[in-house]
C-alpha cells in the first residue's frame, strides 16, 4: 500500500493493514521496511499518529546499531516510550553505559515484557525488582547464564521463559513463586535434569502451564527423543500443565543460518510473538485419555 492511496482509506482499515503486516513480519531487515512504512503514516494525517504510535512502539528492539538514537529518544520532552509494551535488549556483548541504563529504565515505565540475556537486562530490572508496581511481568532470558543471580525476578515473574542449564528453583522458594506461565528451553544433553525441575516446579501453587521446547536444533531424532522423555514424565505424574512445542524453525529462511544466528532469529521471533508464546504447543498428557 502506498502512502498516497492509505490517505483516502479510513483510519480503521489502515490500522487492520498495519496491525497484518507486522503479523507476517520476522527477519529484521523486513521488519525495519515495515516500520518505515508504519512511520511515514503519521507524517500524513495527524489523526493516524496515535494508531501507528501504538503499533510502533509495541515492541522496542534495542541493540548495537541503534542505542544511541533509542537513548535520545527516551530522553525526548515527548516521552515516545510512553507507549512501548515490551524491549528486546541486546547488546551483543557490550555493556549499557549507566547514564544509557538510567535514561531506558525512565522511559520503559509501562513495558511488562523483557527479552535479552541476563547481562543486557540486569541493569533494567532493576528498578523493576525494588519498584512496588505489581503489573504482568513477562521476563525472556534467552541465555542461562546465572539465572539465579536475579531470583527475585524468576520469583515475581508471571511468565517466566529460562534456556535450562541447572536447575533455578529452590525448595524455599516455592511458596513464594508468582509464576503463572513457565517456558523452559532444554538441551536434550541436561533433560535429566531439567526433568528434575519441572517435577520440582510442580509443587507451585500458582502455575498454569510449563511449555517446554528443545533448545535450538535441526536433529529430529533428538527432538523427538525430548518429546517422549517428557511425555513419559507428565504421564508418569498425570500433570495435564505439561505442554511441548517444537515448531521453530517453522521455515526455509532459517536452513542458511548457524546456531548464534538461529538464537538471534528465535530471540526476535519470541518477542514479538509476545504473549502469545506462552499459549504454543501441544499438551502432553490430557486426563481421561490414559492409554
Amino acid at each position: 500500500m502506498s502512502t498516497p492511496a492509505a490517505v483516502n482509506l479510513p483510519i480503521e482499515l489502515i490500522l487492520l493493514a498495519a496491525e497484518y503486516a507486522a503479523q507476517l513480519q520476522t527477519s529484521e531487515k523486513a521488519i525495519r521496511r515495515w516500520r518505515h512504512w508504519v512511520a511515514s503514516l503519521c507524517t500524513v494525517c495527524r489523526a493516524l499518529e496515535p494508531a501507528m504510535a501504538r503499533i510502533l512502539y509495541t515492541l522496542v528492539h534495542v541493540h548495537p546499531g541503534n542505542i544511541d538514537v533509542v537513548v535520545r529518544a527516551a530522553e525526548m520532552d515527548t516521552h515516545p516510550f510512553r507507549r512501548a509494551r515490551a524491549v528486546y535488549l541486546d547488546t551483543r556483548g557490550g555493556f549499557l553505559a549507566d547514564e544509557q541504563a538510567s535514561a531506558l529504565s525512565a522511559a520503559f515505565q509501562h513495558v511488562h515484557a523483557y527479552t535479552g540475556s541476563l547481562h543486557d537486562l540486569r541493569s533494567l530490572l532493576n528498578d523493576q525488582i525494588h519498584s512496588h508496581d505489581i503489573r504482568p511481568l513477562s521476563v525472556h532470558f534467552l541465555l542461562s547464564w546465572k539465572v539465579f543471580d536475579l531470583g527475585i525476578v524468576t520469583i515475581s515473574a508471571e511468565r517466566l521463559h529460562v534456556v535450562f542449564e541447572q536447575s533455578f528453583i529452590s525448595n524455599d522458594d516455592l511458596s513464594r513463586f508468582r509464576t503463572r506461565f513457565l517456558i523452559l528451553d532444554v538441551h536434550t544433553a541436561t533433560s535429566d535434569e531439567a526433568i528434575d525441575t519441572v517435577r520440582q516446579a510442580l509443587r507451585v501453587q500458582t502455575l498454569e502451564r510449563i511449555l517446554v521446547r528443545p533448545f535450538v536444533s535441526r536433529a529430529k531424532s533428538q527432538v523427538q527423543d525430548l518429546r517422549d522423555r517428557f511425555r513419559s514424565f507428565a504421564h508418569a505424574e498425570r500433570s495435564a500443565i505439561i505442554w511441548f512445542d517444537d515448531s521453530f524453525p517453522s521455515d526455509g529462511r532459517s536452513v542458511d543460518l548457524n546456531v548464534a544466528e538461529l538464537l538471534d532469529y528465535r530471540g526476535l521471533s519470541d518477542a514479538m510473538t509476545g504473549d502469545d508464546l506462552w499459549l504454543q504447543g501441544s499438551q502432553l498428557y490430557i486426563p481421561g485419555n490414559d492409554a
